[in-house]
């Protein structure tokens, strides 16, 4: 698999540049073409919301409307603007469509080797229908990230490892990255007083790849994983995260946390995710 089209959604409040920078990093790695795609809600669904499930106005409904066109142009022009600084880039393309976020990503992803999403703050849900529609509906490597990518962002690829369906597809799909990475490491640790999973099975599938990959000493942190991992990312200077998403379930993490949405709303390194 090689990493031919990034999907890059957006939905008005991301900084376009900065997606557009870090995708064009990617992009120039892999030669890779980009496809930027502005989605913006269907006005009559954003005002029902706005009002609360209730009456929506037809006088709302055009004020949401054309606030969501002026988005769009204004978004279009700050991406005219950067093609024009840069004009020795990778094969990018605009689009702009009208409706439920899920639903477009999840149909127009599919055919998409990687979509690129720009990290939300711990308190910006903003994040989790567009990563659900990535992973879920879409079925493919979704890489969120904060506004800027390192040029390093290769150096050194972190593998978490639990020997979970999730965490094989983030592997293999991110097995182009993961050629790329200077150095690849494997985290393990035990969850709720278990052992940490086995890595030897996993070493060698990545060696059929030419990968070289070596465990890494886990920073233990109580018996919490998320703690633990970022600890070791830190300690360690890992420039890439590769797991699975939701490898415990979508409501039991949303509802008592977990490790995909503490990456999820925590700066710091980027990470390709899979589920």
């Amino acid at each position: 698999m090689a990493i031919r089209r990034i999907e890059v959604p957006v939905f008005g409040k991301e900084s376009v540049d900065s997606l557009l920078d870090t995708a064009q990093t990617i992009a120039n790695r892999f030669d890779a073409q980009i496809e930027v795609r502005f989605i913006r809600p269907a006005a009559s669904d954003a005002a029902l919301y706005d009002a609360g499930f209730g009456f929506a106005s037809a006088s709302l409904i055009d004020q949401i409307e054309q606030e969501g066109i002026a988005a769009a142009e204004s978004a279009h022009k700050a991406f005219g603007a950067w093609c024009a600084r840069h004009p020795s880039r990778p094969r990018i393309d605009w689009y702009v469509e009208e409706g439920h976020t899920g639903a477009i990503l999840a149909q127009r992803g599919c055919l998409a080797d990687l979509i690129l999403l720009q990290r939300a703050g711990e308190k910006d849900a903003a994040i989790d229908e567009p990563f659900e529609a990535a992973v879920y509906g879409a079925g493919r490597l979704a890489m969120v990230a904060d506004p800027r990518l390192a040029p390093n962002f290769l150096d050194h690829a972190l593998v978490a490892w639990n020997e979970s369906t999730e965490a094989a597809r983030a592997i293999a799909q991110a097995l182009p990255f993961l050629s790329k990475a200077g150095r690849v490491s494997i985290f393990t640790a035990g969850e709720s007083g278990g052992p940490p999973a086995d890595v030897k099975d996993l070493i060698a599938y990545l060696a059929l790849h030419e990968i070289n990959a070596q465990p890494l000493q886990a920073v233990p942190a109580g018996g919490n994983v998320a703690d633990s991992l970022m600890q070791t990312i830190a300690q360690h200077g890992v420039t890439l995260l590769v797991m699975g998403a939701y490898t415990h379930g979508r409501v039991r993490q949303m509802l008592f946390g977990g490790v995909t949405q503490h990456i999820l709303t925590t700066p710091g390194v980027p990470a390709l995710f899979a589920h």
